[in-house]
């Protein structure tokens, strides 16, 4: 259930705004349900931003980055993270 967990992971943020793991996961729910939900993929971008922010080792945040990156055509943001 894409919406129940996309509450669920806005609720734990909103009481742990550094909780890696929940923007990683809000990340994830966006990315890969946004879609059939009718929501554009990009609304991703932000959670997993911030994930990669808090731990730049969170080296899955980067892969889905990248490819919402080449999706916007956004040649500069793709070289950039792929560095």
């Amino acid at each position: 259930d894409a919406a129940r967990a996309e509450r669920l992971y806005r609720a734990i943020l909103a009481e742990r705004p550094d909780d890696v793991e929940a923007w990683y996961q809000l990340g994830e729910v966006l990315f890969h349900y946004g879609a059939v939900r009718g929501q554009p993929i990009r609304l991703a971008q932000e959670p997993f931003e911030r994930a990669h922010a808090l731990d730049p080792k969170t080296g899955h945040a980067v892969l889905h980055l990248l490819d919402i990156a080449a999706r916007a055509g956004d040649d500069a943001r793709f070289d950039s993270l792929l560095s």
